[in-house]
């Protein structure tokens, strides 16, 4: 039986956020924690990673692990349960239309940064836009489950492109869940050259006008970045 045109899409945005979850789980990124949306172009919904506790490993993700949800935060369907933080991200596509994907976990130096309240520099690559500015710090530590907490987050992210969640973790959002994904790769990146640089002396970080060209060629980055990844 043929699939409808949205099926296909639906599908492949299915496979797009489990093939996301997948590398973060074996770049050390995530474990079973953490998860991946991408919002269903032109709807009121996205695909998300179930439940995590019922999923185990997220190098084992496949489509079948990927569900339909409401930014209502209502099922529309999929075999697996609803992840507590899907407020999160539902409230985030709701504030942000531009944003087309989103990724939270729990990467370690980055939440390192975050709970130091420390900032992290722009010191290599074209993903070094992202932390020009100090990232803000979502102040609970909880987990963000209940609407009024995604609502909280999605107005203190505002225009950046990821938030601390104090002792929790971090959110990042992209274009597209390749660039969400892509953006959380080298966030953790840039986090860990500025603990190495740090350690080391006083960091010579790179200059406005450097960011801003670098900024240019980020679609570049992102698309390159993901057919290295697939070829792994």
């Amino acid at each position: 039986m043929a699939i409808s045109k949205r099926e296909k899409q639906i599908l492949a945005l299915k496979d797009k956020v489990a093939f996301g979850c997948r590398i973060l789980a074996r770049l050390g990124l995530a474990d079973w924690l953490g998860h991946v949306s991408a919002r269903v172009p032109g709807e009121d919904c996205m695909v998300i990673k179930g439940l995590g506790i019922d999923l185990g490993d997220l190098q084992k993700t496949t489509r079948d692990e990927i569900i339909t949800v409401g930014l209502d935060g209502g099922k529309i369907e999929g075999k697996h349960n609803i992840p507590g933080e899907t407020p999160l991200h539902a409230e985030i596509y709701k504030k942000r239309p531009d944003v087309g994907g989103i990724v939270h976990t729990l990467q370690r130096v980055t939440l390192a940064f975050g709970a130091a309240k420390r900032k992290i520099l722009p010191l290599q690559g074209i993903m070094a836009w992202m932390v020009e500015k100090d990232l803000p710090v979502f102040s609970s530590s909880l987990m963000v489950s209940t609407v009024d907490a995604g609502k909280k987050v999605a107005q203190l992210l505002g225009q950046y492109q990821a938030c601390h969640l104090k002792n929790h973790g971090v959110v990042v959002v992209g274009k597209t869940v390749e660039e969400a994904v892509i953006s959380c790769i080298d966030l953790e990146d840039q986090a860990k050259l500025t603990m190495m640089a740090e350690s080391l002396g006083k960091p010579d970080v790179m200059s406005k006008k450097e960011i801003a060209l670098k900024k240019e060629r980020t679609q570049i980055h992102v698309d390159a970045s993901w057919r290295y990844l697939n070829s792994l």
